[in-house]
């Protein structure tokens, strides 16, 4: 639940975006007071928005959360996005070809065993796999050029 409420803000800062960028420092303030958050703009074009329950980035300079489990692989790509919570991580990576997210595939296969669900449509492709310690889920599409990884690991 948590999670869900980080997320929540994290969408909504994003999605006012154009207004803290167009009014400044007032516009952050409002939604800092009715959300509970700190957010962070740093002019440049990245957002960090910061609760009790976790920690989103968003932009060029995303940073990887510092409590990301070291045991974990990390797929190659540029970071756009990142999330730490209670609960887990979500992570959202650009420039990931096919190649890369298949070589990706294989190091979690490697950690995981065989996968827990997989999918696949044109353009895109879903894995997840699950431990005793979480549970993984890999969203890889490309679209109009642009190739995305979003990946998400969740507490047991």
């Amino acid at each position: 639940m948590k999670s869900r409420k980080l997320v929540t803000v994290g969408a909504i800062v994003l999605s006012f975006g154009l207004l803290l960028g167009g009014c400044g420092k007032a516009a952050e303030k409002v939604v800092e007071n009715q959300t509970g958050t700190q957010i962070e703009d740093d002019g440049d074009g990245n957002i960090t928005v910061k609760s009790k329950d976790g920690k989103t980035q968003v932009g060029v300079g995303a940073e990887m959360p510092e409590d990301f489990p070291s045991d974990l692989p990390v797929p190659k790509g540029k970071l756009l996005a990142s999330q730490s919570a209670d609960t887990g991580w979500g992570l959202q990576f650009n420039e990931v070809t096919a190649a890369s997210f298949e070589a990706f595939v294989s190091e979690l296969e490697a950690k995981f065993g065989k996968e827990t669900f997989q999918s696949s449509a044109e353009g895109s492709k879903q894995v997840a796999f699950e431990n005793d310690s979480y549970v993984v889920s890999v969203l890889w599409a490309s679209t109009s050029g642009e190739e995305t990884l979003v990946y998400s690991v969740t507490k047991k």
